[in-house]
C-alpha cells in the first residue's frame, strides 16, 4: 500500500497524537474499504520522501 502524506501531517500527528486520526479509503469503485490510524503514524507506517521543493535562486 502506499499513500501520500505531507511532512506538516506526518509531524502533527506525532506531536498530537492523540488528536490525530488518519482515514484511508479505497477500491470505491467495487465494494467500498475503510481503514483508520489513530495517532503516531510511524506505528503503522514507514516512511520514504519522495518529493522535493524547488526554490528559484537568486542571481
Amino acid at each position: 500500500m502506499q499513500s501520500a502524506i505531507s511532512q506538516n501531517e506526518r509531524q502533527y500527528a506525532k506531536e498530537d497524537s492523540s488528536s490525530y486520526w488518519l482515514y484511508r479509503v479505497y477500491d470505491i469503485n467495487k465494494e467500498a474499504k475503510l481503514e483508520k490510524y489513530h495517532g503516531n503514524l510511524e506505528q503503522y507506517f514507514n516512511f520514504e520522501p519522495t518529493d522535493y521543493l524547488a526554490l528559484k535562486k537568486d542571481n
